[in-house]
């Protein structure tokens, strides 16, 4: 077997490094090997090291072209990868190149379709999808990834074929998982639940087992939603630490802030830029679902922009160093300018404003007052022991700070480690505006009224309009496709039992924000 060969076997056993560690030893070798730089630059996307993937797939277009062999394969692979760095334009002139000399197979389709979904482009990359499964369409892995991303697109009548079609021709639980969310999707709560307990029986699945959750939950069955989230919760955190995941990265730099004298902040200009944060399941998606429909605003939706430009202005600092250095003029300068060239490249020229929509942003909250002294801050707020609960049932896809909500303890720990410096510094933040999540569910005028005031924005009744079905790239897109909804006010009476040994955690919180007992 060659070095590329085992380099494709580790790539598809998401062992990324490992992939890359053996395509550096092929490239070494022979570096006009075309299929060796593409195997990078998919190793490296999946590391999220997209500039660099970016990089190693032009290598193999040139490789390709000194070989006079097609170059869309591996123009695809480098459209996908300026895509995920920010780089649309670019991307964008790949991409037209590669449809222009034709994709031809599934799997360039299916790249295409990853570029036009990262470009923000729904119905593009799901028309790209349909290609791929015209292309084979005896290969069910592409027609259900097409399913997974109608339902989610809102396109359920459809997304139901699909699956329906892979069916006939046999058992597949891929399929059946995806009917399980078709059917939580459209309401029948019962036939959903069912399949999925026979399912984790048969198989255990993380994402399954936390969809049952949330159904068990719906169905009032709080014990069996308690247990089904811990099981699916335990599976995704082993894992992410068996793939060197550093559990206590960010308690650590939380309490390394956790003294630290607060401010003065600095003043400055509005410059157009404005925040979203929270706690996560808080509200922050169905908020900028709402506001993204103003035509005064362009949403960027939880993308790490601050993480981004922070490693540009202060290269290997961690939460703790980097707050601490933005407070240094330059450096806060750098952070915004790298910020905005990022931003810049993800949407046409505007007027108005752009909200970075990032929940845990929270945590940064500081390193944003020096760095965009003037920007209009929202952080949204929610009951603590709805915001733990709804957390702790969610299947998130892990990293350093969800990886806290796979726990109940360390979920209600991070929660009490962000709000806790949140009340030490809000009095010091004129520019910050707190909306709580029950007052957007139960009067959104009156709430989202007040937000367009703090954004400098007249009112515009669009931002009650419902949603148009889009993909919404968070856990929360299927509640902001529905209508406005506050049945998960007060959800957390249901789990008492099972909230109570964080309960004491959450209590001054509760207080603080005036939540009724």
């Amino acid at each position: 077997m060659t070095l590329r060969t085992t380099a494709w076997t580790h790539l598809a056993a998401g062992q990324p490094a490992a992939a890359l560690h053996l395509v550096s030893e092929q490239l070494a070798r022979d570096p006009s090997d075309a299929a060796a730089w593409v195997a990078g630059a998919e190793a490296l996307l999946a590391l999220s090291r997209a500039a660099e993937a970016a990089q190693a797939a032009a290598q193999a277009v040139s490789a390709c072209t000194l070989a006079g062999a097609p170059t869309a394969p591996a123009r695809a692979w480098w459209a996908l990868a300026l895509a995920t760095d920010g780089a649309s334009a670019a991307a964008i002139e790949q991409l037209a190149t590669v449809l222009d000399e034709a994709p031809g197979t599934a799997a360039t389709w299916e790249l295409v379709a990853r570029t036009f979904e990262a470009l923000g482009e729904v119905d593009a990359g799901l028309e790209a999808r349909r290609e791929a499964v015209r292309s084979a369409p005896r290969d069910a892995a592409y027609a259900l990834r097409l399913a997974d991303r109608l339902e989610r697109a809102d396109q359920r009548a459809e997304a139901r074929v699909v699956v329906d079609g892979v069916l006939s021709r046999g058992r597949n639980t891929v399929a059946e998982r995806i009917l399980v969310r078709l059917d939580h999707h459209e309401g029948h709560l019962e036939a959903a639940a069912t399949r999925a307990r026979r399912l984790v029986t048969a198989i255990p699945h993380r994402g399954t087992y936390l969809e049952l959750a949330r159904l068990e939950a719906r169905l009032g069955n709080p014990a069996a939603a308690w247990n089904a989230a811990g099981h699916g919760n335990a599976l995704a955190l082993g894992a992410w630490l068996e793939g060197g995941g550093d559990l206590d990265a960010v308690p650590r730099a939380l309490d390394a802030r956790a003294n630290a004298p607060v401010g003065p902040f600095p003043t400055g200009t509005p410059d157009g830029s404005a925040f979203v944060m929270g706690f996560p399941r808080s509200g922050t998606t169905l908020l900028q679902q709402r506001l993204q429909a103003h035509p005064g605003v362009a949403t960027l939706d939880e993308l790490p922009l601050v993480d981004a430009a922070v490693g540009d202005a202060a290269p290997g600092a961690n939460l703790a160093e980097a707050t601490e250095r933005a407070t240094e003029p330059n450096v806060a300068q750098a952070i915004r300018e790298g910020w905005w060239r990022r931003v810049n490249t993800r949407l046409p020229p505007r007027d108005g404003v752009v909200i970075d929509k990032l929940p845990l942003n929270l945590l940064r909250v500081e390193l944003l007052a020096n760095a965009f002294p003037a920007s209009p801050m929202i952080v949204v707020l929610r009951d603590p022991r709805d915001a733990v609960l709804s957390a702790c049932l969610q299947d998130f896809e892990l990293n350093a700070a969800t990886a806290q909500c796979a726990t109940l303890e360390r979920c209600a720990d991070l929660y009490a480690r962000a709000f806790g410096r949140w009340l030490q510094v809000r009095e010091h933040l004129p520019q910050a505006l707190e909306v709580r999540y029950e007052a957007l569910v139960n009067d959104p005028e009156t709430t989202l009224r007040a937000v367009l005031t703090h954004l400098g924005l007249p009112w515009d009744p669009a931002v009650l309009a419902p949603v148009p079905a889009r993909t919404v790239n968070t856990p929360s897109y299927r509640d902001v496709q529905a209508p406005i909804y506050a049945r998960s006010v007060g959800r957390w009476r249901a789990f008492e039992a099972q909230l109570a040994p964080v309960l004491p955690t959450l209590a001054p919180f509760v207080e603080a924000f005036g939540y009724p007992r």
